[in-house]
């Protein structure tokens, strides 16, 4: 009655015979269809994949932590209950061995992970979603109480300082952000994606070349992490060293085959320098990998338009509004597109549908006025 448990799911034949990113991809994929199809309420054990999903970080509307039921047998007595709390795959003994958590660090964990630490964990991230869904609301006052006692409580714990810092980060509060990804390597040293977070919140803020450093000790840590390839690939971009950019990119794809990211990342690298056509080939690689990246179609529609294919970009921008019904931009966009195929009712209707949902869309009313001035001449 409170709403759907995440399942397993069905990923395919042969998952048994798959290689490990295959196996991530198809599940990512299956779970994706699943939050399509059902419009419930959904919950994810805390450090479940499933919250990496855009999807599932849109509306997300609770955290579900298990509890395990076990027994032991004690000498002269009756079965007698046991019950633990378990929000994370770490927080298990069984599983965080080998599992990707094990990169963060555990004090104590060779006594059994103290259930003291246990706790402190789980509250700080129960704070941390309590204080985003206050900031969602506008409760100010809420929302900084949550992520200060979040802080307290995770004050020796570099997971609980790191997820605090993705959230100031998504806010904007790169400084805030930077802070804590700092403390949460200290923490930590040994932690590459801790690394990789701290070059990012750099990246944000402008300071590309310290984003660079932090890449690099993140590759010196764990040279087959993907991301730190696919991030250093940005900052250099942005820093006009082409090159070496495409290089981080290609670097990024190599190991892991089913992030899109990079694909998209190329693909405005040669988007910007002009090579359409290899743009049009990333842009499709990408959408191959995730045939729901809204950005890729878009982006894809643009290099087409620039190929002389309007036809065929106007498909894209069309697929970008099925995708985002409620981006006022998808529709200018699209709007845009009938517009150069001279369909100037259609157009009409997609600016009109931009203006319904941002009354205040740079260009579309002028385009709209001057489009109707046409179909009535």
């Amino acid at each position: 009655e409170l709403g759907y448990v995440f399942p397993g799911l069905y990923l395919g034949e042969n998952i048994e015979q798959a290689s490990g990113m295959e196996k991530l991809h198809r599940r990512a994929e299956a779970q994706k269809k699943y939050l399509k199809q059902n419009s419930g309420r959904i919950y994810a054990i805390l450090g479940s994949n499933m919250l990496s999903l855009t999807e599932a970080q849109a509306s997300p509307y609770g955290l579900l932590y298990r509890l395990e039921y076990g027994t032991q047998k004690k000498k002269n007595t009756a079965k007698t209950a046991d019950f633990s709390l378990n929000g994370m795959d770490m927080l298990s003994k069984s599983s965080a061995l080998g599992s990707p958590w094990d990169r963060y660090s555990f004090r104590g964990f060779e006594k059994g992970l103290h259930l003291e630490y246990r706790v402190r964990v789980m509250l700080a991230n129960c704070h941390i979603f309590l204080g985003e869904n206050a900031d969602k609301k506008g409760d100010v006052k809420l929302t900084e109480s949550a992520f200060a006692e979040a802080e307290k409580l995770g004050k020796d714990i570099d997971i609980v300082k790191s997820n605090l810092a993705y959230v100031y980060s998504r806010k904007g509060m790169h400084e805030k952000a930077m802070a804590l990804y700092g403390n949460a390597a200290k923490l930590n040293a040994s932690a590459a994606e801790t690394h990789v977070n701290l070059g990012s919140a750099y990246d944000s803020a402008g300071k590309l070349e310290k984003a660079l450093e932090e890449y690099k000790t993140a590759i010196s840590l764990d040279p087959k992490l993907d991301s730190a390839y696919a991030n250093m690939g940005i900052a250099l971009q942005k820093l006009g060293r082409h090159a070496e950019s495409e290089s981080a990119y290609r670097k990024a794809m190599e190991i892991n085959p089913y992030r899109p990211e990079p694909h998209y990342n190329l693909g405005n690298l040669y988007l910007e320098q002009g090579k359409l056509k290899e743009a049009e080939a990333e842009f499709r690689e990408a959408l191959t990998v995730n045939g729901d990246y809204a950005e890729a179609a878009h982006n894809l529609g643009v290099a087409l338009d620039r190929l002389g294919r309007p036809g065929d970009a106007l498909a894209q921008y069309a697929k970008v509004v099925d995708l985002n019904p409620d981006s006022a931009q998808a529709h200018f966009n699209l709007g845009l597109a009938y517009g150069n195929k001279g369909m100037l009712k259609e157009a009409v209707a997609e600016w009109d549908k931009c203006l319904s949902l941002d009354p205040k869309y740079p260009q579309a009313k002028e385009n709209m006025q001057k489009a109707k001035k046409w179909i009535k001449k």
